[in-house]
């Protein structure tokens, strides 16, 4: 089988507590200390940025794998259930014996009110030596998401495996990885095909007044293709000689987990369909706010054909 792309990055159980904005005074949550609290309400899903983009890409009508690493725990189970029941391969999906899968709690108030625990479990414990390469090697696109402390050297791996391979590599760094600025990230940047990350991680790795510096400053360290997103703003993009411009539209929002994965994972996906930049940044901002005005990661991700009509 070949593959489209191949998404490597985090799988976790994301479970949503909607608590009441009067928990949240002058952007800080205020919970009062011995008490049992009720909650409105409670859901649950996957997340973590391989197999929110793993979805994205499939719903998109592209032969999708996943390629993270999940244990033997039942939470492991979900993940892998839900992510076959989107039509994605996990054959390549690395399971351990020990350890437990990630874990995210978010508590969500209002909009963009939240706050995330996170415990990233085996998602740290991640190696390129327990990939199957042959198969990795047949696919058009690996898109590689952020790894924390010694699962970032074997995503540096990856991405040297992509470029002897002639792989595209897409490449979107969290906050995590981004502060650690440029000399950190050089490894995987200089062989990332399309790098998509906001404004805030565009400013930790290279210095510039707006969207439009950031991009061409990026550009000049490595990729054919730099993606810098401004919230409301819109996202620019970058290809070497013109800049392509999508503002987002006035809209209600709901919840913003997970939109800058569906971002990113749209504007690739949109590019291996056959889009050019000037279409898919339009495209994938169409499938941010799709998501930013519902509820989870991954509920409203939109098909290829709703996304492609005007």
């Amino acid at each position: 089988m070949r593959y489209d792309v191949i998404c490597i990055g985090s799988a976790t159980l994301d479970v949503f507590i909607h608590t009441d904005k009067k928990f949240v005074k002058k952007g800080k949550y205020n919970f009062p200390i011995g008490e049992k609290l009720l909650i409105k309400n409670l859901d649950m899903n996957t997340g973590g940025g391989g197999t929110n983009t793993a979805v994205c890409f499939s719903r998109l009508g592209l032969k999708t794998a996943f390629a993270g690493k999940v244990g033997c725990c039942d939470n492991s189970n979900f993940i892998l259930r839900q992510l076959k029941s989107e039509k994605i391969d996990t054959s390549m999906t690395i399971i351990s014996k020990k350890g437990k899968a990630g874990y995210s709690v978010i508590m969500d108030a209002q909009k963009t009110d939240r706050t995330i625990f996170a415990y990233k479990g085996l998602n740290e414990e991640f190696k390129f030596s327990q990939l199957n390469k042959r198969k990795l090697k047949k696919t058009k696109w690996i898109y590689l998401t952020a790894f924390t402390k010694q699962s970032f050297k074997e995503s540096e791996k990856v991405a040297l495996f992509a470029k002897r391979n002639n792989i595209k590599l897409a490449f979107n760094p969290s906050s995590y990885l981004a502060k650690k600025g440029f000399k950190f990230l050089k490894k995987i940047i200089e062989c990332t095909t399309c790098l998509v990350l906001n404004k805030e991680e565009a400013s930790m790795i290279v210095k510039g007044k707006n969207c439009k510096e950031l991009a061409k400053k990026l550009y000049e360290k490595g990729p054919e293709l730099v993606v810098v997103t401004n919230a409301h703003k819109g996202a620019w993009v970058f290809d070497g000689e013109n800049y392509y411009h999508s503002g987002q539209r006035k809209i209600k929002i709901i919840e913003t987990t997970g939109a800058g994965d569906a971002f990113a994972s749209t504007f690739v996906g949109a590019l291996i369909k056959g889009k050019n930049p000037k279409e898919a940044v339009k495209i994938a901002q169409k499938n941010a706010e799709s998501v930013i005005t519902h509820m989870g990661a991954k509920n409203k991700l939109l098909s290829w054909k709703k996304l492609s009509r005007k």
